[in-house]
Parts: C-alpha cells; structure tokens; sequence
C-alpha cells in the first residue's frame, strides 16, 4: 500500500477481518515515475514474509500464512500492484513467489504506459476508483484497465463523490496526504463538485476491501453474494456505481 501512516484506516480494519497486512517499508527500487522497481520491492516483501513465517520459528507470524497473496495499493502502489500481479511482467524476476489476486486504488502513473501490464493480468482483481479522481481519472485508467483484463473475476467500484487522495489518510499531513492534496487544488479538482467527507470515503473502501478479501480467500457462493449485495444496496443509495464481471 504504501506508508502505514497513510493507510492506518485501511490497515487496521483488514486486520481486524484477520488479515495480515504487510506495507513496503523501504522503497530500494522505487521510482515516482515508474512502478516496475516498487512491483520489484512489493514482490521481494512478499517472499522475505512468507520464507520467515515457514522458517523462522521466533518470526512473530511463522506457520501463520495462508496461501491467499493479495497484491495492494493506492496511486503509484495501485499501479505497482497491477504489476506485481504478474510476475511475467517483472524482467528480470528473481523472486519465487505469487500473489493470487489484486487490489488497486486508483492505481496509475502520470505519463506511465499501464496497458501492456493490465492487459495480460489474470488474476481476480478488484479496482476501487473515486468519480472526482483527476490525477488517475476514472475513464482513463481504472475503467480503462478494466476492459482490457483478462481475469475471469473482476470488479471496478467507482465511489461516488471520491477523489484520489482520499484514498490516502489525513493523519499523514506532512508527507503523501499533503502533498497530493496540493496537486488536486493546484489542478482544480474539486471546484464545482461535491464531495464526499473523507470518512466516507475510507469506510467505502474498508468495506470493499474487507469483502474483496474475504471473498478471494474463500471463493464461495455465499461470499460472492455478500459482496454482490453490498454493491446493488450502496448503487441504489447513489454512493458507488460498478461493473461486474465475475464468473467463478
């Protein structure tokens, strides 16, 4: 996802659900204009986490593990997780591991090629996008993504009334949160609109993201149908619009 200080609202209610969640803490890679090197860092966090948990007896969370490997994350850490998502698009890719479904947040990078990733991502994936979004605008990247997705199970949840930083926490002013929210008013983003209280936003996306997980790490009926019904009730109070395309 990112920093844990700007998903803490995300990262406490997935491990409240029993999720463990694991937040790249040191971008060796990383680029602001090009995902591939944080996919290299997601991918290597991934296996250094699951080598512990089966090794390493005093490693906190060994023999704790499931085999349900969701890649995750907000703007450039979205993008980054389309990525990871398939390990043939990391070149060279040392690690030997697999994530096993998808979590994107607006993912995109301003004046980054998504397409030739996304187009041959197999994986179930769930894309949460926020209509006033216009750093990774909706129509251009998370819709557009979308279509071209070749995952038998796949989602796109736009949250009505959202923008892109409100994907991020206001408890991380000094860093992400800040800045990015200098962009959108420096762009105009929200001028003419309404939207919605950040709070709404977050409990949106926790709850998307709870039932997404839930629902990869048992890909029941009953789980299905949760997260179908939840969609149809918030689209008929006007907070969500969506497109569904599972076939599982």
């Amino acid at each position: 996802l990112g920093r844990s200080s700007g998903y803490s609202y995300l990262g406490n209610d997935l491990v409240g659900s029993g999720t463990i969640v694991a937040m790249v803490g040191s971008l060796d890679n990383s680029s602001d204009l090009d995902p591939r090197g944080l996919a290299s860092d997601q991918t290597c966090a991934l296996q250094t986490l699951i080598e512990q948990a089966n090794t390493n007896a005093s490693f906190p969370l060994y023999g704790s593990v499931a085999d349900t490997l969701v890649a995750a994350g907000h703007s450039e850490g979205g993008a980054a997780s389309m990525i990871a998502a398939n390990p043939a698009s990391l070149k060279p890719n040392p690690f030997q591991v697999n994530f096993t479904a998808l979590l994107s947040l607006s993912g995109c990078v301003m004046g980054f090629d998504m397409f030739p990733y996304v187009k041959v991502d197999p994986l179930p994936a769930m894309l949460l996008t926020a209509e006033f979004d216009c750093l990774c605008p909706p129509n251009t990247t998370a819709d557009a993504f979308f279509q071209v997705m070749p995952s038998k199970c796949k989602f796109l949840v736009n949250i009505v009334g959202g923008t892109h930083c409100d994907f991020g926490s206001a408890h991380d002013c000094a860093s992400g949160y800040g800045r990015c929210h200098a962009i959108e008013e420096a762009l105009l983003c929200e001028n003419g609109h309404h939207i919605v209280a950040n709070t709404e936003q977050w409990a949106l996306t926790n709850k998307y993201s709870v039932l997404w997980l839930n629902f990869v790490s048992n890909q029941s009926a009953s789980n299905l149908n949760l997260l179908r019904n939840a969609l149809a009730d918030d689209a008929a109070a006007g907070t969500v619009t969506y497109q569904d395309q599972c076939n599982l």
